[in-house]
């Protein structure tokens, strides 16, 4: 069975009902702990987008790369809360890179919005 998808009209639509400074909490464990997740997934994805970006062209080690850099952006955006609004909107903005081109999957985009929804203290999907 082929895994619904989200079109980027459709999460564009959803973003821009958001209010332009999403409110949250102040500090707590809870947000540390998403924050350090946060930081070590985002860590991760630079540091293997940095490689892969640095390799000259037709690198033997090139698929392989961005085939590593492409999984830690989707742990990223797909798996990893972000903590803050900050993260949240470069969430959206490495979605809208990985998926130019094709339709958002269902995951990217219930990932993006419960995120969205969280940060502005609503109930997620």
């Amino acid at each position: 069975m082929a895994e619904a998808t989200t079109t980027r009209r459709a999460l564009m639509g959803a973003i821009a009902t958001l209010p332009a400074a999403i409110a949250f909490d102040p500090p707590s464990a809870a947000l540390a702990t998403s924050t350090n997740q946060w930081d070590s997934a985002l860590a991760d994805y630079r540091a293997k987008r940095l490689y892969c970006d640095n390799l000259p062209y037709g690198h033997p080690n090139e698929d392989d790369a961005v085939d590593a850099y492409c999984a830690a952006m989707d742990i990223l955006i797909e798996e990893v809360p972000a903590p803050t609004p900050e993260a949240w909107k470069l969430k959206v903005e490495l979605a809208l890179e990985r998926y130019e081109g094709f339709e958002l999957s269902e995951r990217c985009g219930r990932a993006i919005i419960a995120d969205g929804l969280r940060l502005m203290g609503r109930e997620a999907l």
